[in-house]
């Protein structure tokens, strides 16, 4: 009876060795699929490893809309097509999009009465990304745009001529032809300029034009003019002009806003 009891004792002592080494070993390596042990031999356990869990990203992003002229836009309406989202600019033309799906590419649209503008956005390539947090089920990541989204009023037009000289606000000398050929004998080109839209579009605002003048592929000269708008036939007039000073070659006029070539206007001094 007592040579049973020893070798029980035995028996169970060994047993719980081998139960202490394997929680040791399990616990260190989390990731042993088998153990050998000595006289018992090798011991397979089952892959309990789970699937790592997708943690789902949520975006926000926020960016800005402004006129051909720079000026901030309020209450425009800006569509997240897709997704059926949809924000409204402040006064200082911001707008923001929050905790929408993951998404490499969003098309914007924004709306004003009879102005639109819409746009891609491709987020690697057109915004920055500002915040990143992570919370306990889920990763929220803030985007800023790098440009705002540009809202073109389709009255808004600018027309423009090139004359020898303006008398009481009326070209004289008109310069024919989309490339007339001028001669080097004029020493003055003047620029004259109507720009037609809604009448108290700029009030409030700084609306300006910018004349650059270019002989071939040089930029000579900027002039930069505040203008209006007036939707009569007459249109706001102004003008702007240059010393040729016998410089011959292919010249042109460019007239634009801020973010928009308004016009051009192309002649060769000869």
């Amino acid at each position: 009876m007592n040579e049973k009891i020893k070798y029980l004792s035995i028996g169970f002592g060994i047993g719980l060795f081998v139960c202490a080494l394997l929680l040791g070993l399990l616990w260190k390596n989390k990731s042993i699929q088998e153990i050998s042990i000595p006289i018992i031999g090798t011991i397979k356990f089952l892959d309990k490893t789970e699937a790592p869990h997708e943690v789902p990203v949520y975006l926000s992003v926020a960016g800005e809309v402004r006129d051909i002229f720079d000026n901030p836009r309020k209450d425009v309406a800006v569509v997240l097509k897709g997704e059926g989202a949809l924000s409204v600019t402040d006064g200082e033309g911001r707008f923001l999009f929050s905790d929408i799906a993951e998404q490499e590419q969003l098309d914007l649209e924004a709306r004003y009465g009879a102005e639109r503008s819409s746009v891609s956005i491709v987020l690697e390539r057109d915004a920055v990304m500002v915040k990143n947090m992570k919370m306990d089920h889920s990763i929220h990541r803030t985007y800023s745009l790098h440009r705002p989204l540009i809202l073109e009023n389709p009255e808004i037009r600018v027309e423009a001529l090139l004359c020898e000289r303006i008398t009481d606000h009326s070209p004289q000398g008109v310069f024919a032809g989309e490339n007339p050929g001028i001669s080097a004998d004029v020493n003055v080109v003047w620029c004259f300029i109507r720009v037609f839209g809604p009448l108290g579009y700029e009030r409030g605002k700084q609306t300006l034009l910018h004349c650059d003048w270019y002989l071939d592929r040089d930029h000579l000269y900027r002039h930069t003019i505040h203008v209006g708008f007036n939707p009569t036939p007459q249109g706001w007039r102004t003008h702007v002009y240059k010393n040729m000073n016998q410089q011959v070659g292919q010249w042109r006029i460019e007239i634009k806003s801020i973010h928009k070539t308004l016009t051009t206007l192309y002649f060769e001094l000869l």
